[in-house]
């Protein structure tokens, strides 16, 4: 039977209801993570102005930046009474349910079948190959990108189906939530939209859609060029490229930087799949044409990244970030192997339906991907596809399959080989869940009882947990998944939380600048943190005069994981001095790196020291 076609909106609402809570259960939520502590604090500031009031980096957030809209859109949302922690689950939850329901709309416009939209969902959450620049199409952290993907993903979706007004309208809301998850996919798509301008031989066709996104756009640009906060003339394009591309974020944005195998793996994996469009009965001609230009559109776009960042430096070509249009050119792929899952389905091609689901989530998984599509196409093209349906093909493929899923990378115990195969197998199959009702149901009564127990039974699971009124194990197996706010027991931390508890709010310290948690935790003004670059001209200046006072003189390659080192380096008197010349009245260094400061020992974990400069307490400190 066609389940969408015997069933009521309820029961339809109660069927993604279910796969949408154990979903999120399975796939994971973790607040704070690592970004949020870069991106929380200036919301913290916004809801109690007494504190930050020295740090220049969240003060300079506060001003009109691309990121005002996703502030104050979290900060009236904490101030409704939801607070902080609860506002960021509840948008992610909207992001993440947006995310799957545009996947399955893409799935089901391109396979016809439920199926196709599972495997497109799955791939979409856990595929580690075919992007560049550590990016991704979704995460478990609840951050700016992740928000505006849920919007994006609708956009991506509309434009294919040539709706190109309320395309470029959710990659205009995107923009609103983070820029370059909104411009760059309207970037990607704007080559189909042109072309079909011509073929219908309406200019109105493509002057709405990208009217529509600049008007968007321009709420985040105009405010910034009008108050001076970027195009101020202040930072050259060679300066900003060298700051914000080779020592900030070289990772993102310099194509030199990028690691040889991630280059290769992105090739193969776009070859790969490439051949798999191509091979995809099912899809149109016009189809398959259109996720190929999407394709060679982000290359392109990688193309121009590279000559204007290391041949001619140009900063919009850094704030652009262009290896963040590879995942959307992975997404292109992705529709092609969902295609092709469905169709060696029905032909019961099991063996190369779990290789073409598997592949794209196994590391290095994109040369596997490469020599399948090349396998298949030639089998394809010499009438010899049944060789591939013998049983005991298909079960060496299967059992293959997994095993390279489970033992590589070689694990570090038997619980982390077996919840590889755990976590990803239950959460495909709930992904499937609606394919599954389709297919092995013929009684809508049957699937309803079945629906509506799921559905209401995943739901109190989930609120009983987030109100702790679960039993103890089922409390902890929740807990671990979904982490509404988690603080860590590392001795960091804990000096970090004492000290919001005794010292006073204008409190500036000098930290050693990878810890970025430390300002999170405590509450309190940091002189310099490495990762909390500005959007701002005045910003970015600032960030680099105290990044080399602290430091000294900087140089490629340098990031969060080894700037502690040069910190480390300097002497204690010349640590003094600097935090003398910015005002800070505090410095936490670690016993091992300076034991001679002159100050005050205030409070101490582990390794970690907190020397206060001046021996009289300032107003408001509390047994300091």
């Amino acid at each position: 039977m066609r389940l969408s076609q015997n069933i009521s909106w309820k029961l339809t609402v109660a069927v993604y209801a279910f796969v949408i809570i154990i979903s999120l259960i399975i796939y994971g939520y973790h607040f704070p993570s690592s970004n949020n502590l870069i991106e929380v604090p200036p919301v913290i500031a916004l809801l109690n102005p007494e504190i930050y009031k020295q740090d220049v980096y969240v003060q300079d957030m506060l001003q009109i930046t691309p990121r005002s809209y996703y502030q104050y859109l979290m900060y009236m949302t904490a101030k409704l009474g939801l607070g902080l922690s609860l506002t960021y689950f509840v948008y992610y939850v909207i992001a993440f349910a947006s995310f799957i329901l545009g996947l399955y709309a893409i799935g089901n416009k391109f396979g016809k079948s439920k199926l196709s939209a599972a495997v497109l969902a799955f791939l979409g959450l856990v595929s580690v190959e075919g992007t560049i620049g550590y990016t991704s199409l979704f995460r478990s952290e609840p951050i700016p990108a992740i928000f505006a993907m849920g919007c994006a993903i609708w956009g991506v979706y509309f434009c294919l189906c040539k709706r190109w007004i309320l395309g470029y309208l959710f990659f205009g809301l995107a923009c609103i939530s983070q820029f370059l998850v909104g411009i760059l996919p309207g970037g990607l798509m704007a080559p189909l939209l042109i072309l079909e301008a011509k073929r219908t031989h309406n200019l109105k066709t493509a002057i709405l859609p990208f009217l529509t996104l600049g008007i968007f756009a321009s709420f985040v640009y105009l405010p910034m060029v009008i108050t001076g906060s970027t195009g101020s003339g202040v930072i050259t394009n060679e300066e900003f490229v060298y700051l914000y591309g080779h020592i900030r974020n070289p990772h993102h944005i310099i194509p030199s930087a990028w690691p040889s195998r991630l280059w290769r793996n992105l090739i193969f994996f776009m070859a790969g799949g490439l051949l798999c469009i191509t091979s995809a009965d099912s899809l149109r001609s016009k189809d398959k044409i259109n996720l190929v230009i999407v394709i060679f559109t982000s290359f392109f776009a990688l193309l121009l990244g590279y000559i204007f960042l290391e041949i001619y430096p140009l900063s919009l070509f850094a704030k652009l970030q262009l290896a963040r249009t590879t995942p959307f050119a992975q997404l292109m792929v992705f529709i092609a192997i969902s295609v092709l899952v469905y169709e060696h389905y029905k032909q019961v091609n099991i063996g190369i339906t779990v290789l073409l689901v598997i592949t794209p989530i196994l590391y290095n998984g994109a040369i596997i991907l490469f020599f399948l599509s090349i396998g298949l196409v030639i089998l394809k093209n010499q009438n010899r596809i049944q060789l591939i349906r013998h049983k005991l093909v298909n079960f060496i493929l299967v059992f293959g399959v997994l095993l390279i899923l489970t033992l590589y990378p070689p694990p570090s115990s038997v619980s982390e080989a077996f919840g590889r195969v755990f976590w990803k197998l239950a959460l495909f199959l709930v992904l499937a869940f609606p394919f599954i009702l389709e297919e092995s149901l013929s009684s809508v009564r049957r699937i309803k009882e079945i629906t509506y127990t799921l559905a209401f039974t995943s739901f109190a699971f989930l609120m009983l947990g987030l109100l702790n009124l679960l039993p103890g194990n089922l409390s902890n197996f929740l807990q671990k998944r979904v982490t509404l706010y988690q603080v860590p027991a590392d001795s960091l931390t804990k000096l970090a939380l004492r000290f919001r508890q005794r010292s006073s709010n204008d409190a500036l310290v000098l930290v050693p600048p990878s810890l970025t948690e430390f300002r999170f935790y405590s509450q309190r003004a940091v002189v310099f943190d490495f990762r909390s670059y500005s959007f701002t001209d005045k910003g970015i200046r600032e960030w680099k005069n105290r990044m080399e006072t602290i430091l000294g003189p900087v140089k490629p390659p340098l990031s969060w994981r080894n700037v502690d080192s040069l910190f480390r380096k300097r002497s204690s008197s010349e640590l003094v001095t600097v935090a003398n010349k910015f005002g800070a009245n505090y410095i936490l260094t670690r016993s091992d790196w300076h034991s001679d400061i002159q100050g005050l020992v205030v409070d101490q974990e582990g390794k970690w020291v907190l020397y206060k400069l001046d021996n009289s307490p300032s107003r408001g400190d509390r047994n300091l």
